[in-house]
């Protein structure tokens, strides 16, 4: 059962409104305010061991209260390719604040992903912060992983790669990345040659 009952919900919403101070909420979770982002990884880990949704979803909140330290990470990138929950964008955004390398497969696979409670959702917002994401990461292989979305069939995906590849070559201070993204598109216009 999760440790987040709907009491505890509410004190997280509480929190995140300024009607509870942090001592409070602290007292209520049996910790001290200074431990919060510790109390916050634990939960989040705990969310995604029982697949909770609500569970992440009110664990992330207390995240972006408390920050995400870099011993968020691991949960965080399994968090964003699984289908269970319905906060992915809100998980690629706190993966884009480390600007980590071993980030890259789980932005590039986030950037592919469908889910159905983002039907409505036309401008494909969860990719395009992805793609944002892997943008200021800014190694070869981030740059690689932008190139690749070139071949998606998802035109709005495709678009937005291109465009970060284009600002990534005229841009960007590293010769070798500026290098890699001149070398992801020409090799994508040479494809749509054939």
């Amino acid at each position: 059962m999760s440790s987040v009952n709907e009491r505890r919900q509410r004190l997280i919403l509480d929190l995140m409104a300024g009607r509870v101070s942090s001592d409070e909420f602290a007292r209520a979770f049996s910790v001290r305010p200074d431990e919060l982002c510790g109390l916050g990884l634990k939960l989040l880990d705990e969310a995604y061991d029982e697949e909770s949704p609500d569970g992440v979803e009110f664990r992330l909140y207390l995240g972006h209260y408390s920050g995400f330290s870099g011993a968020y990470f691991d949960v965080l990138a399994r968090l964003a390719v699984v289908d269970w929950h319905r906060r992915h964008e809100d998980v690629v955004s706190a993966l884009d604040m480390f600007r980590n390398p071993k980030a890259i497969d789980a932005l590039f696979r986030s950037a592919l992903m469908q889910h159905s409670y983002l039907e409505y959702d036309e401008t494909f917002a969860l990719g395009r912060k992805a793609i944002w994401a892997l943008h200021k990461i800014g190694t070869p292989e981030a740059v690689e992983a932008i190139g690749k979305l070139l071949h998606s069939d998802n035109p709005v995906i495709k678009d937005r790669a291109a465009e970060h590849l284009v600002s990534i070559e005229r841009e960007d201070p590293s010769e070798t990345v500026r290098n890699a993204a001149k070398q992801a598109l020409a090799a994508s216009q040479a494809q749509h040659r054939r």
